[in-house]
């Protein structure tokens, strides 16, 4: 079922409500929307078991945008998300959509518990202004494609997948939200070990044992820093964990 959330901003953001059961709200990495959604698998499976949200974020998608962006703006967009069920969420976000969980829970949105799947965060380096800076330049030239191509490229992300990106039907999808990886950038780098410390609820973070240095030590330092999680360790690939894997441990721990 399609709905829309308005946004305390007045943002409004495209949802899509399947299943029937507690309530998961899916926060999706950089790049997807619901054109291509990396999790799409994931969201089938546990739609047997819950009622899973899952939204276009702010400027993707079918949903709208507000000026000037802040990360505070998209925490209020999981507010409105969450608003939609009857009960407090849990909140399952991957990669930098993890990141975004986390300022989530920091910022006293109701949730029941997260799950993280290697949250894209380095508590201990500074931010990459060079990354962001070439970025920005491309974006604003207009650039698009070299944009979504250099993000991902930087990201660590498999020449082969990066190969695959242009002959996707949701390439031109993704060329239209290339100014959202830069909101990304910006959710990555402003988790801090403050911000954790403000994480109240119970947190699951999920490793890749194929993902290796540095995604597992990030997610290793990031459970080690919230108050209340515990991590593990699961078989899969690079930045990827099986679908089936996956399903069972979020059905486990809702």
């Amino acid at each position: 079922m399609g709905t829309v959330a308005r946004s305390a901003g007045g943002t409004l953001l495209s949802v899509e409500m399947n299943g029937s059961g507690p309530p998961v709200v899916v926060v999706d990495p950089a790049g997807a929307f619901s054109g291509m959604r990396p999790l799409a698998d994931v969201v089938d499976a546990l739609s047997t078991r819950f009622t899973v949200l899952t939204y276009d974020r702010r400027g993707r998608g079918r949903s709208t945008d507000t000026a000037p962006y802040a990360v505070e703006r998209e925490v209020e967009d999981i507010a409105a998300v969450t608003e939609l069920a009857a009960e407090p969420s849990m909140l399952f976000g991957f990669s930098s959509g993890a990141a975004l969980a986390l300022h989530a829970a920091a910022g006293h949105v109701s949730l029941k518990r997260l799950v993280l799947l290697e949250p894209a965060v380095d508590l201990d380096g500074p931010p990459d202004t060079a990354f962001t800076a070439e970025l920005d330049r491309l974006v604003r030239a207009g650039r698009r494609a070299e944009a979504v191509e250099f993000f991902n490229r930087a990201i660590g992300v498999p020449e082969e997948w990066i190969d695959g990106l242009r002959a996707h039907p949701a390439w031109d999808g993704l060329q239209a939200l290339a100014h959202t990886l830069l909101y990304d950038a910006s959710v990555t780098e402003s988790v801090t070990r403050q911000v954790l410390a403000r994480v109240e609820v119970p947190t699951l973070v999920l490793v890749s044992e194929g993902s290796g240095s540095p995604l597992r030590e990030w997610s290793e330092a990031v459970a080690a820093a919230v108050p209340r999680s515990t991590v593990r360790h699961l078989h899969g690939d690079w930045h990827r964990v099986d679908s089936e894997t996956l399903t069972s441990v979020i059905i486990s721990t809702g």
